[in-house]
């Protein structure tokens, strides 16, 4: 295999503001000679029509959508075996099209997209999906995914990527933390993939990384990675929160790639990130998880992911349940469905890094925008992030007058008369989840040095 080519250009802006946990880069996409600065929010654009997209977002010049799939139930591995096996060509791109919830049209606008995929078993042998049905168990098979079946996958991703290539996942562990293939299975998987996908390539390529793994495991991919200088990497959240815990785990994670990868300049993408840090039905508001990856080494935000996402849904079932559970709260099951949709479409605040219920937004909602239907829902929620994103970098460029490129470092200088010390660990400090959580809070601000700025009128944060 020749070579890997990382196909991305990477230039610091604010040489990571003396600390380890945020840094300000201009990346730019080889491929298209395009050019943004990260931390960098990806929009999701998972059921969503170029229409619905394009009304929310057509005042951002560079916008990049990431569509992701976690195969999950013997239909959906049913399905993508057959699409990859026997059907035809027109309808197997058509399908599969359909098989991401991709919006044709969405696609042919977007010149920055991606596709991230994950398979939560190793679809190189057998597997055995076993479904519980009124208390009777029936176990299916599916047969191995061939090495020809994986080709076809990998250039219909390849295909749909424009912006950059995703190395599909395998989940490593079961929910017992079993091995479900060995990483050295693992390590061919991704050496292969590369290999497919760098044959006519000139897209950046991810090779995938989970987060949840341990230490040894770790260890040897990234020494393997090292080796191969696979230095674009996407950390799969595997739909766990940034929270405390995690933070420390994904802290520990980067300094291992920055020691591993002395030779080579490592970008970041995180994905599969639940949005929210215990939700719970009952709550009306709850910390945000998926802002909290701006100060966690970040360069790309991407998308959010339920634990029940993809998953396959019985109508009859899922009736008994809510029932069940309005029963267990002591509430009619029409207020459980309430309280539901509520949970389903909470809202991100930006003033605050809380998510609120829409009943209970702590500003003014527009009126003619339905925020309950999905897709309005998770778009406005990325505006919402994607916009404090940008103004978080906006700050931490002004932080860091040293750091930022000449072009505007002669402006700074001019603020800088008027303007009273502030750092990013006092941006921080301003949202009230991250005052109400101090753990949380201390695991973000522990590594943050005391720096000059020349911060500007901040107090309509959000507005």
């Amino acid at each position: 295999m020749e070579e890997y080519d990382p196909h991305i250009t990477v230039d610091p802006i604010t040489s990571s503001l003396k600390h380890p946990d945020y840094c300000v880069r201009k990346i730019t996409f080889d491929n298209l000679n395009r050019s943004v600065e990260t931390p960098f929010k990806v929009f999701s654009g998972r059921k969503l029509s170029w229409d619905v997209f394009n009304s929310f977002t057509s005042s951002i010049d560079e916008k990049i959508v990431e569509n992701g799939r976690y195969v999950r139930g013997y239909d959906a591995w049913n399905d993508l075996r057959y699409l990859l096996t026997k059907a035809s060509g027109d309808e197997r791109n058509q399908k599969l099209t359909a098989f991401f919830k991709i919006d044709s049209k969405l696609w042919e606008n977007l010149s920055l997209t991606t596709l991230s995929l994950v398979f939560p078993k190793n679809p190189y042998k057998q597997i055995a999906i076993t479904k519980e049905t009124k208390g009777e168990k029936t176990t299916r098979h599916i047969e191995p995914f061939d090495e020809t079946s994986i080709i076809f996958l990998l250039n219909f991703i390849y295909s749909r990527s424009k912006a950059c290539v995703l190395v599909p996942d395998i989940k490593l562990l079961d929910s017992n933390n079993r091995p479900l293939l060995s990483i050295g299975e693992y390590l061919d998987h991704v050496d292969n993939s590369i290999r497919i996908l760098s044959q006519w390539n000139k897209k950046p390529i991810f090779a995938p990384l989970q987060l949840n793994l341990p230490v040894e495991d770790i260890e040897r991919i990234l020494d393997h990675y090292a080796e191969k200088k696979y230095s674009n990497i996407w950390l799969n959240f595997l739909a766990r929160q940034c929270d405390e815990s995690y933070i420390a785990n994904i802290r520990s994670i980067r300094t291992l790639i920055n020691s591993k990868m002395r030779s080579v300049t490592p970008v970041l993408y995180y994905t599969h990130i639940q949005k929210e840090i215990t939700p719970n039905i009952q709550a009306e508001k709850v910390p945000a998880s998926d802002i909290l990856t701006q100060f966690n080494g970040a360069d790309f935000v991407g998308i959010n992911k339920g634990k029940y996402d993809d998953n396959p849904g019985f109508s009859l079932e899922g009736e008994k349940r809510d029932f069940e559970q309005a029963r267990n709260l002591g509430i009619s099951l029409e207020k459980y469905k309430a309280m539901k949709q509520y949970h389903k479409n909470r809202l991100f605040d930006p003033n605050s890094y809380y998510y609120y219920n829409l009943n209970l937004y702590p500003r003014d909602l527009p009126q003619k925008v339905d925020l309950l239907n999905e897709s309005v829902n998770q778009i406005s929620n990325g505006i919402l992030l994607y916009s404090e994103i940008e103004r978080t970098r906006a700050y931490a460029l002004e932080i860091a007058p040293k750091n930022v490129e000449k072009s505007i470092k002669r402006e700074l200088k001019e603020k800088q008369k008027s303007n009273p010390t502030k750092t990013l660990k006092d941006y921080i400090l301003s949202k009230q989840a991250l005052v109400d959580f101090p753990q949380l809070r201390n695991q973000l601000t522990d590594t943050l040095s005391r720096q000059h700025t020349l911060l500007e009128d901040l107090g309509s944060l959000g507005d």
